[in-house]
């Protein structure tokens, strides 16, 4: 667990050690307060507030890590089909997959152009699939596997007439799944928004409960 945060937080980009130590410094405060709401008022009912209130940070700072972790990636993916298309346009003018890959770098982001350069340096050293594999496991979309493994294959039985035709008929098929998950995500995110009344409305009860509960609790120790 503790590996997986970690390596989720080093992959958005922050730095382990100053994430854990914030979130221990607010936990730490908020059991602080606790024990001093605790210790003054003798009244346990207001040691609720701080912890909820570090519950709940908590667990919208882990949430975020993952979320934009999930963001990256997503949009990595998004690049990934956005390069393709250019590298189908490269190939249908007679350049190698080599130069295609090489003529992609300036229409990259800095990590894409790392990955493509790492690529283009394994394929010197490694004529075999491996290098392909390697730059498709950067991705979670079986997409990526199946457009690089068919790239590969124009590399290995030669960029002819058929193997062209066979790519463009591959890519234009992904282009048409892309859009179909563009939708149907499109169609999640829609359908999501409509709960977000309802979470609304139990979070109003809950803290109009619990402002009863405190008005009571301070009526009961004024009689």
């Amino acid at each position: 667990m503790a590996n997986n945060l970690k390596r989720t937080i080093e992959f958005i980009g922050k730095s382990y050690r100053k994430e854990i130590i914030k979130i221990c410094l607010i936990n730490l405060i908020a059991i602080l307060f606790s024990t001093a709401i605790f210790y003054f008022l003798k009244f346990s009912i207001y040691v609720l507030l701080p912890i909820g209130f570090v519950t709940v940070f908590d667990y919208l700072t882990f949430s975020s890590y993952y979320s934009k972790k999930q963001k990256i990636k997503e949009k990595r993916e998004e690049e990934f089909i956005y390069l393709i298309s250019y590298f189908q346009i490269f190939i249908s003018n007679h350049l190698n997959v080599y130069q295609c890959f090489r003529m992609l770098i300036p229409y990259s982001s800095p990590w894409m152009s790392e990955q493509l350069n790492i690529l283009l340096d394994e394929i010197d050293n490694d004529k075999s699939v491996q290098p392909f594999v390697n730059f498709s496991d950067k991705f979670i979309n079986n997409a990526a596997q199946n457009a690089m493994l068919s790239i590969y294959q124009m590399v290995d039985m030669g960029e002819t007439i058929e193997q062209l035709n066979q790519f463009t008929i591959f890519f234009s098929q992904m282009m048409k799944n892309h859009q179909k998950d563009l939708i149907d995500k499109k169609e999640r995110s829609l359908s999501s928004i409509g709960t977000y009344p309802l979470i609304g409305t139990g979070i109003i009860t809950i803290l109009v409960t619990f402002s009863i509960i405190l008005i009571m609790g301070d009526l009961i120790n004024v009689i």
